[in-house]
């Protein structure tokens, strides 16, 4: 995967509850980059795992780039 915003393995933006879910990821991009999801809303992440490369600028995590809960 490869962009520049809100850039995820499962998911690019999510506002939603995420519960037993895995993703294999390479990718890159420039902000909000995560190995689940790129930019995770007021939502939780329950039981979630990724395997794999990250990589971007700003906001960049193995499980989410952006948290705002």
């Amino acid at each position: 995967m490869e962009g520049i915003n809100s850039i995820g393995g499962l998911v690019g933006h999510n506002f939603g509850n995420i519960i037993l879910s895995y993703a294999q990821v390479e990718g890159k991009g420039v902000r909000g980059v995560g190995g689940l999801v790129g930019w995770n809303g007021d939502s939780y992440i329950k039981a979630s795992y990724t395997h794999g490369k990250v990589a971007g600028g700003t906001l960049v995590g193995s499980l989410t780039g952006y948290h705002g809960a």
